[in-house]
């Protein structure tokens, strides 16, 4: 399947799927075809990232060239043996691993976008982060959470993606297929230099980030991660030496994403049940009315009420996008839009 858009472009996809309900705690396998790269972004590395400071945020020296022979020859072994299993999971991961952990994010929210039972006064018994297993587990992953968690995921992600292209062309290491011709990447040959691993990169991203945000599921993101590490070989995609680079690099990266997140406003979103019926209360006296959920059972008020104050990424002026101020229940323009409408309802 050959697609026209760039190659880090492809790779770095950060979809916002749909939260949905699961019963099961593996992610849901999608089938996807393996990429064939249009363009490889040789410039890709002096993209400008987001949360890391520059492309060399994170110091890679350069590989060992003196292992080269020695880990070919593991990759070409590991090839050449493949079993059925293997290509399965080969298979699963693609040579584009970000869609697959956009998925097992989705599926890690879904499973814990499920709100405490409410105390006798309304309130929420609020998650705890440094006792996750003690009720109510931690996170509850709520919309504002789980966007959160992917917009981490995903800015931790695209910073690896430029320092991992940055050193690739500044080391040049060449790709498997050019070292040695008798090997056949699972994926087939881009020609892409190996050096760090992309794959590492994105992985080791994924887990640390999603580690950090659903720590409750710890090993199990870790067996994902092992499992995808160890795919990279056997596909013949990476040297070990790229592996590990790329682990590192993408490690490090995610832990200066995880930097910004304890400073982004996140800790005092999640607000009590006095200061949210503030909030609910100025609402009523400024327009007539609140918020009011109308899940069963109902969703109280309080959840994150201040995640409107939790750093922006992009947008610099809030007040400047605002919607206007709705309109008094009791003014005309709220009876010309909305009586109309309730009256043809009731009829139908």
């Amino acid at each position: 399947m050959t697609f026209r858009n760039n190659y880090i472009a492809l790779l770095l996809i950060a979809s916002i799927f749909s939260i949905v309900s699961c019963e099961d705690e593996q992610p849901t396998f999608s089938e996807y075809d393996n990429y064939k790269w249009s363009n490889l972004d040789a410039d890709g590395g002096d993209w400008k990232p987001i949360v890391i400071a520059n492309n060399e945020a994170v110091v890679l020296d350069a590989p060992d060239q003196n292992a080269v022979a020695s880990e070919l020859e593991t990759v070409k072994k590991s090839a050449l043996s493949i079993s059925q299993e293997q290509k399965d999971i080969a298979n699963y991961w693609t040579n584009n691993p970000v869609i697959r952990w956009n998925e097992i994010a989705r599926d890690l929210a879904a499973k814990y976008n499920l709100a405490p039972a409410p105390n006798a006064d309304g309130s929420y018994p609020v998650p705890d982060a440094a006792n996750p297993s003690t009720y109510p587990l931690f996170p509850f992953a709520h919309p504002p959470y789980s966007c959160r968690a992917f917009a981490y995921l995903s800015v931790a992600t695209f910073d690896g993606m430029i320092a991992a292209w940055h050193y690739k062309y500044k080391y040049n290491r060449p790709s498997i297929k050019s070292m040695d011709a008798s090997i056949e990447p699972f994926y087939g040959d881009s020609g892409l230099p190996t050096y760090p691993s992309e794959g590492a990169v994105v992985t080791a991203t994924a887990q640390t980030v999603l580690t950090a945000m659903f720590p409750l599921e710890k090993d199990y993101i870790a067996q994902k991660a092992a499992e995808h590490l160890a795919s990279l070989t056997y596909t013949a995609s990476a040297l070990k030496s790229d592996i590990d680079a790329g682990t590192k690099l993408g490690t490090e990266v995610a832990k200066l994403a995880l930097s910004r997140a304890s400073t982004d406003g996140m800790k005092k979103a999640q607000t009590s049940k006095a200061v949210a019926d503030s909030i609910k209360n100025a609402a009523i006296a400024r327009f007539g009315w609140s918020y009011q959920s109308l899940e069963i059972p109902e969703r109280k008020i309080g959840i994150t009420a201040k995640f409107g104050q939790v750093k922006t990424w992009a947008v610099k002026d809030l007040v400047a996008i605002r919607p206007p101020v709705p309109p008094a229940l009791d003014s005309d323009e709220f009876k010309k839009d909305y009586l109309p409408k309730t009256i043809e309802l009731g009829r139908s």
